[in-house]
């Protein structure tokens, strides 16, 4: 059995073997992925690394993506009379039986010059085409040629409710450790319930966003937190906006969220805006993780809400490591005064976010909102720093991503 275990576990390496299922201690509890991931290890399927972790947010690869839905398929038999010759593929690599299984089942073909490309990232429409062929999920007949060759694979998708918990429905997204536990159980396990989730239309500010909710375009106030204005009709950006703006967009931008609505703080506010929290798909609640990373403010508007203990103590974490708003260099916790005179770390571009450093050595390194070093990178145009409005800008310029970047 041990053996056995020690076979099934390389489904996702690197990891451990224990004599009992892991409680994963990065998989949130409110996570889409949760049950999947625990349904997947019960059968033997799937573990974690050798830390514990699972790393649900971790992208996967073509070779270690097939490896997990043709074990979930076929077993450990992958016996196989095919053994073509691909220039990327050697028979003695670990994931070779499961290239050749596939080709031999028609589940995949490879790319047109010969190449599996085992080690690039695996998009949602090539899982959703692996997964179908893999399971003999039936396909939808049309009667003309698509607009996409993936159209059908997706509409499959919606039909066997494999889409039901992955964070985008973007041909082009790339999934996560995370977003296959839940293709494959569904694939597996086709009585699995389907979850409503909304899709992200815009993102208005740091705490303001448009959402397609039950098929309607609303506007969301996120409940219990507060960003510095950078589109109030009548008050000037304020210290840290633009940054709070942007980390938004880079949390929501092009995802799907589940929203939560608290009876405590009525359905709307005064403005005809639907009051929510929202959550991404690995269990994260994006208003406390603006206010932990240091971009907005615990806000109580008239009376406790759900989360406002778990708000209150990251605010007051933030606050105490001098994240974000918090820190001196930026705005010392007074995001009152306006973004274009708070200090040196105002935009004198106004939208444009990404902040071009000149180390001590003369390297150039830009940093994005979502680097830890962000918020106390100062920039002094006279030294030749600048702002830069899109990452493709900056390296254009010359300068390098920064590695701390997430």
């Amino acid at each position: 059995m041990m053996k056995m275990k020690h076979l099934l576990c390389l489904l996702f390496l690197p990891c451990f073997v224990g004599n009992a299922f892991a409680a994963f201690p990065d998989v949130a509890d409110r996570s889409l992925s949760k049950t999947a991931i625990e349904y997947l290890e019960a059968q033997n399927l799937v573990q974690g690394y050798a830390d514990g972790t699972f790393r649900p947010d971790n992208h996967i690869n073509r070779a270690e993506f097939l490896k997990i839905v043709l074990g979930a398929r076929f077993g450990p038999d992958l016996s196989t009379n095919k053994t073509p010759a691909l220039p990327d593929v050697a028979k003695d690599q670990w994931f070779a039986p499961y290239v050749f299984k596939a080709l031999e089942e028609h589940i995949v073909s490879g790319y047109p010059d010969g190449f599996f490309r085992p080690e690039r990232s695996i998009n949602l429409a090539e899982a959703l085409k692996i997964v179908e062929l893999a399971f003999n999920i039936p396909l939808p007949q049309y009667f003309r040629a698509p607009d996409h060759w993936y159209d059908p694979y997706f509409d499959a998708a919606g039909s066997a409710l494999l889409l039901a918990r992955v964070a985008s429905n973007d041909p082009a997204y790339t999934i996560t450790r995370g977003d296959t536990a839940t293709i494959v159980h569904a694939a597996l396990d086709p009585s699995i319930p389907p979850v409503s989730l909304s899709e992200i239309l815009d993102v208005v500010d740091g705490d303001t966003v448009k959402i397609l909710y039950n098929g309607t375009e609303e506007t969301v106030r996120l409940i219990g937190i507060d960003t510095p204005e950078t589109v109030h009709p009548t008050k000037p950006a304020q210290c840290f906006g633009a940054e709070a703006s942007a980390r938004t967009k880079e949390l929501l931008t092009g995802k799907r969220v589940a929203v939560e609505l608290d009876s405590s703080q009525g359905e709307r506010d005064k403005y005809g805006r639907l009051l929510a929290y929202l959550f991404l798909t690995n269990g994260t609640n994006v208003a406390e993780e603006l206010i932990l990373e240091g971009y907005g403010k615990e806000y109580t508007y008239d009376q406790p809400y759900n989360y406002m203990m778990e708000f209150r103590q990251a605010e007051e974490r933030a606050r105490t490591s001098g994240t974000g708003l918090w820190a001196a260099a930026t705005c010392g916790g007074n995001t009152e005064s306006s973004a274009i005179t708070a200090s040196s770390q105002s935009d004198s571009m106004g939208t444009c976010t990404i902040k071009g450093n000149i180390t001590a050595e003369g390297e150039k390194i830009y940093h994005t909102a979502v680097c830890s070093s962000y918020a106390k990178t100062v920039i002094t145009e006279t030294k030749g720093e600048q702002w830069f409005c899109s990452e493709a800008e900056a390296v254009a310029a010359g300068w390098r991503k920064a590695m701390n970047c997430l």
